[in-house]
């Protein structure tokens, strides 16, 4: 899902969890706070991370792009999604 729809764009690739030791972080949301990893996946034009809950009910999206090339298709990011499948 992104902020203008409709639109459709996907990422393809690995992204690696960078926290080398499993030391995760901590997250928030409404009903307090929950462990998570963050798995980043990094190009010369954009960096997407992905904070996945450790028990994967929920996740969050960074998306930063780098080069100076605008786009109507920027994912959502920031806001806690609950997994469906």
């Amino acid at each position: 899902m992104t902020v203008t729809l409709p639109c459709d764009t996907e990422y393809w690739g690995i992204a690696e969890n960078k926290n080398w030791n499993n030391d995760g972080e901590v997250d928030e949301d409404e009903n307090g706070g929950y462990f998570s990893n963050e798995y980043i996946k990094e190009e010369k034009e954009y960096l997407v991370g992905i904070r996945l809950a450790e028990d994967l009910s929920k996740v969050k999206i960074k998306y930063i792009q780098k080069d100076s090339l605008e786009t109507d298709c920027l994912p959502i990011t920031e806001q806690i999604m609950k997994r469906i499948k």
